[in-house]
Order: C-alpha cells, then structure tokens, then sequence
C-alpha cells in the first residue's frame, strides 16, 4: 500500500515536472532558430509581458546609440557603487509611486543585480501601462562591460 502510494505520488511530480519544463523553452522558438547561441532566454516576450534581453544585447543597443531609458532598480548605496553608464535610479520599491516620470512610450529596460529585483520591476511597468519593457538578464553581476562609480 505505502509503494502505490509513493509510486503515485512520484509519478504525479514527473508530469508536473515535465509540464513545467517542457513550456520553459516555446518550440515555436527552437523551430524559428530564434535562441541565440549562449543566449540564456528566448528573445522573446516572457509570460508577464516584457523582454529579456542579454547583457551583449544591451550593449549593441547602446553602442547603436538608440533611444532608450535605462531603469536601475536597486537601491541607491548599491548604485552608488557602480551602475551601467547612463542608468536612472528608481529602486523597485518606488516604481508604484514615480512611474510618472518615466515617458509611456519609450523603451524601458530595467536591471538589479542579479534579475530577481528587475523581473518584479519589469511586471510591475506592464501592469502600470508600460509597452515596451526590456528585462536585463542576469542583471549587473552578468554585465562584463565597465561600470560607473
């Protein structure tokens, strides 16, 4: 009785498991060849409405010279200790009460240190209205690029 059980039990864990993993990476994506190589998300829209975009990403963007505002999320000793040229501090804390000074309809892309900070940013945008919302993955720690202090 106790092995049906546990044999259940696991069973029900695989399938959760599988299901779970098997939407981690949209085989539409893996069809269209659109994974980068070394990237490490799809470039594409996650579930919460925004972007990922990898560190390399994010540079040629500012190498392009294109317009966008660059959001960092963390609080302002951790800016203060180094943050990517040309990033805006607005800790997550206070996206809710100063959204207002963000222009609706440019590009945000947001960072923390490591993505956790900048993800909970990155919904809490879309949900206030926000359309074109870009996530840095990894955050700060994954940037190989110089920092300013």
């Amino acid at each position: 009785m106790m092995v049906r059980k546990y044999s259940a039990a696991s069973l029900v864990t695989l399938l959760v498991l599988g299901a779970v993993l098997a939407g981690c990476v949209p085989k539409k994506c893996l069809e269209e060849g659109e994974l980068k190589k070394g990237s490490q998300v799809p470039v594409q829209a996650a579930p919460e409405g925004y972007l990922n975009v990898s560190p390399d990403e994010l540079k040629a963007m500012i190498d392009a010279g294109e317009s966008f505002i660059l959001l960092d999320v963390r609080e302002a000793h951790e800016y203060e200790a180094g943050h990517i040229s040309g990033a805006k501090l607005l800790p997550v804390g206070e996206i809710e009460k100063r959204w207002q000074e963000l222009d609706p309809v440019s590009e945000i892309v947001v960072y923390c240190g490591s993505g956790g900070r900048s993800a909970t940013a990155a919904v809490k945008l879309v949900k206030l209205g926000f359309k074109r919302v870009k996530n840095l993955t990894g955050g700060i720690l994954n940037w190989p690029y110089g920092v300013i202090k």
